[in-house]
Parts: structure tokens; C-alpha cells; sequence
């Protein structure tokens, strides 16, 4: 965004930061994706005083290594109730993109689902507005999904290097 005014970076910001929670999750995740994907398009006058359009760039796709990457452990987060603890968010320019939930070996993983991400997607919807990722394991099964899948829709990482490899649901798996 280098050619980009900084006014219309702070009005990017503004746009991608805004509560959101009057809109249905998967309405306010869709919206922010468009604005990740897309660019956020901010309108500002020009030296003359013309409204001149800015596509603000949150994500370098091109240079993927020009991006910020945090991954963050037992985040806490505010609910309008109680607060409530993330596992692990994984953030892409200081948005959560990345959601891990992790179960204890003994329970199966479709418990990270019922017990804690339906809680959580109801009680602080706001870590998942600009979600992209979801992960549930207990350390042996990992799956994947999106915001707005059923557990049937989560599926296996199935990544293998080679062709005779067979593909597995573990969390290193899922993680390589």
C-alpha cells in the first residue's frame, strides 16, 4: 500500500475493525473476506477536492512473506457475559484468521465442536469475523473446516508427500 494516502489506510482499518455484531456471523464473515480478498475500497477527495477510489490491500498475496504471522496460545477473550480461552488463534496482519481447538487424547474430536466452538461461535463471534480456518483435534484425529461447517463437513488433513504414503488425521498432519 505504499501509493496508498494514509488516510485511507486508517479508513480501512476503521472498515475491517468495526462491530460487526449486529450481523449474522457467517453475513459478517463473508463480508470481511470480500474486504481480504478484494481489498477494501475507500473513497477519499484528491488534492482537487474529486473523490478518487483507494483499494487498500490487507493481505500481500503475492509476497506471502511480507505478511505478519502471530500465533497465539491460550488467548483470552471477552464475551458479553464472561470471558472466554481460544486454544490457539493464529493472526495474518493482526486479524484472526486461524482457529485451533484442542481436545485431550481421551476425548474424540468432534467434542472440540459441540462442547467448545459452538460456544464459543455463539459467545464471542467476534474472534471469528474474519476467520478462515477452523482445527479441532484431540492430538491423534485432526480435522479442518470453516466457520459455518457441521462436523460432518470438517474433514481430514490428507496431505502426503508421496503417492504411497497413506494420509492420516493426525494433528502433525494437519499442522505440516
Amino acid at each position: 500500500n505504499a501509493d496508498v494516502p494514509d488516510a485511507a489506510i486508517d479508513r480501512a482499518m476503521d472498515d475491517l475493525t468495526v462491530d460487526r455484531s449486529a450481523q449474522q456471523l457467517a453475513d459478517a464473515n463473508h463480508t470481511l473476506y470480500r474486504m481480504v480478498k478484494d481489498g477494501v475500497r475507500v473513497t477519499l477527495p484528491d488534492p482537487s477536492g474529486a473523490p478518487k477510489t483507494h483499494v487498500v490491500r490487507v493481505i500481500d498475496w503475492d509476497s506471502p512473506g511480507a505478511n505478519e504471522f502471530l500465533l497465539v496460545q491460550q488467548l483470552w477473550v471477552a464475551g458479553a457475559v464472561k470471558d472466554y480461552r481460544a486454544d490457539l488463534v493464529g493472526f495474518v496482519n493482526g486479524l484472526p484468521w486461524l482457529f485451533i481447538e484442542l481436545k485431550n487424547v481421551t476425548h474424540n474430536a468432534q467434542e472440540a465442536l459441540t462442547k467448545n466452538l459452538d460456544t464459543y461461535r455463539a459467545n464471542i463471534p467476534q474472534l471469528f469475523w474474519h476467520n478462515a480456518v477452523i482445527v479441532l483435534s484431540n492430538g491423534l484425529d485432526g480435522v479442518m473446516g470453516s466457520l459455518t461447517s457441521s462436523w460432518d463437513r470438517f474433514k481430514a488433513w490428507t496431505r502426503v508427500d508421496n503417492e504411497d504414503d497413506t494420509p492420516g488425521p493426525s494433528l502433525d498432519e494437519v499442522m505440516e
